[in-house]
Parts: structure tokens; sequence; C-alpha cells
């Protein structure tokens, strides 16, 4: 059984480096990690290519694929490669060293239940030890009986690329994340698809730093990609789960007022909501499944 860690960078060289160490000091040795750079122009490539081959397998794109096509590329080469898991985050998250020991730790526990896991995801926290909600899935749902002495494992519905630790052998059921979708949405959609074919689970004892981002509301033209994924998902039952549905497009058109509201150019907002609509209504998103 062999793990790789799937990292997608642009242009952080510095956060990269500091994710490559983590990564390299974890106290259950990772088997490879696989890069995948979006078409950095920083000087990443040029570092990437000084890394070890036998411990690094790089793919260069020669453009920007988004979070998206980045993971879902990463996610083909572990395939390919023939890895068991691949632990997914993108290159500003920080695991701490007994992270990946915790999840197959936790692995080991949930065998004994006879469970099929699908994914399980690290929690992720900010500088200060606290949880960041927007990558943690599991809110109120209790703990599972008995995990207390692994430092707790919760039932999820779903997950965040920053540390979604996939079992391929139950990924291969189902096609790869929608690179289509470039940013907003993917990894939930792809870990809450996930849920049809296992189970996911939050394990507490495996934590990764990240920076708790902060927006102010404008989203620009951000907005095109939130929106018309939200479409897409509600529009194509293949995709995520009738739970994450609900979450994402109940009250559409409330989100779509709120975020006009905290839009500073109103022609943009205008312009964005015009091409979400019609992208997600007129086009449909590639699929495209493992080999």
């Amino acid at each position: 059984m062999s793990s790789c860690a799937v990292v997608v960078t642009y242009n952080r060289l510095d956060l990269l480096k500091e994710l490559i160490q983590a990564l390299r000091v974890q106290s259950q040795p990772l088997d490879q990690v696989i890069v995948v750079d979006n078409g950095s122009s920083d000087g990443t490539r040029a570092w990437l290519t000084e890394l070890e081959p036998a411990t690094f397998l790089i793919h260069l794109s020669e453009t920007n694929a988004g979070g998206a096509g980045g993971f879902s590329k990463g996610l083909e080469l572990a395939f390919d490669a023939g890895h068991s898991y691949a632990w997914l985050m993108d290159d500003d998250a920080c695991p701490e060293p007994e992270a990946h020991r915790a999840l197959h730790d936790a692995l080991e526990y949930l065998s004994e239940t006879k469970q099929r896991v699908a994914f399980l995801s690290s929690r992720v926290i900010d500088e200060g030890g606290r949880t960041i909600a927007t990558h943690n899935a599991a809110g109120a749902t209790p703990p599972l009986d008995g995990s207390d002495t692994l430092g707790k494992i919760y039932p999820t519905c779903r997950g965040s690329f920053v540390g979604a630790f996939i079992v391929l052998e139950v990924a291969r059921d189902t096609f790869l994340p929608i690179a289509d979708f470039f940013i907003y949405h993917d990894d939930a959609e792809y870990t809450a698809r996930l849920t049809k074919f296992g189970g996911g689970f939050l394990v507490d004892a495996s934590r990764i730093r990240h920076p708790d981002k902060v927006s102010n509301g404008d989203m620009g033209a951000r907005l095109l990609y939130d929106l018309r994924n939200r479409i897409w998902i509600r529009r194509n039952v293949f995709l995520g789960s009738e739970a994450l549905r609900a979450e994402l497009t109940d009250s559409l058109v409330r989100y779509i007022a709120v975020r006009g509201k905290s839009s500073d150019s109103k022609r943009l907002f205008v312009a964005s909501v015009l091409k979400a609509v019609w992208q997600g209504v007129a086009k449909r998103p590639s699929r495209v499944w493992p080999s």
C-alpha cells in the first residue's frame, strides 16, 4: 500500500518550499510527492527540476488550469503510478509531522468496522490552532464510538482539497475531479460524489495549518466560476450529492442578490452573472475517468 501527496502550485515558491519540507519530515514517510505546477513564472519550475526524481513526480503545465484542473491531473498521475492513496493539498498548506501517520491509523481503525472508506480528511487549522470552518464539513456530527484513542474520527459528507486523503481503489469507480470547474466547489463536488461509493471521515489527529483567508465579499470576475459551478452541480445529477446540491443551490437568487450588494463593479457583476448562467445552462462539464 503506497501513499503519495498531490500538490498543486502556482507562483508561490516560498510557500511551496515550506510545504515540501513539511512533507519530507512526516513521521510516516510518503512514497512519492506529485507536484503539478500550473504554469508558474516565479522560479518554481526551475526549483522543481532540482528535486530528486526518485521521490518527486513533477508535472509542468504550460497554462494555469486552476486548482480543479491541477488536482484532476495530479490524481490521474497518482492512478497511473499505481498508488493506493493520494493526499491532496495546495501550496499554502503545511501538515503537522504526525498528520500522515494519523490518517493511516484511522484507516486501520476503520477497517475493523468493515466499512468501505472513500476518503479521509485532515482537520484544517489556522496559525492559532483554530478550526477553519470552510475546510471542515463535519460540524455537529458526533465522533465514531471508540475513536477517542485516535483523537476522534467524525463521519463527514464532503471534504476539502486541503488534506483530502483519497482511497484510489474506491475512487476508480467514478471520474476524476471536474477540471472544467477551474476554481470553486471542485473539492466539495468530488468528495461528495465519492460518498456514493464509500464513507468519508474527518480525522481530528491529522492536522494541516492553512491561512484563514478573509474576503471583503466582492468576488470580482471569480463570481463567474462560483455561480456557474453551482448551476452545473444543480443541473447534473451525476455531480456531487443531493445534500451538496441543496447546500449550494437553495436560495440561489438570494445568494446572487447578496453578491451583487457586495460587488465593487456592478457592470462586472452583471456580466459575470449572465455569463455564468449561460455557461451553466448551455454547457456541460467534461468527465474524465482514471486510466
